[in-house]
């Protein structure tokens, strides 16, 4: 085999494999934690309540509320709060 075959196909051989360890390597995941608080603290189905307020720690400018839903029940209002 050619001396300039070979480079060509160690050239191709090294590629091949920084790709796929480049594929394989985890990826960064940036998790956090976040609490929620529901009030009223028990629902009662039977009485036709119509207002859930829930609390969370996620910072508002994170959040598009027109995305938000709770049962696939879009939310009507949110407000940022201490």
């Amino acid at each position: 085999m050619p001396k300039r075959m070979r480079s060509c196909y160690v050239g191709l051989f090294s590629f091949a494999f920084l790709v796929l360890a480049f594929l394989q390597a985890p990826s960064i995941s940036h998790g956090f934690d976040i609490s929620i608080e529901v009030a009223p603290n028990t629902l009662n189905i039977q009485s036709l309540g119509q207002v859930v307020t829930v609390h969370t720690n996620i910072a508002y400018s994170s959040v598009i509320g027109a995305s938000v839903s709770l049962n696939d029940i879009p939310i009507d209002w949110w407000k940022a709060d201490n």
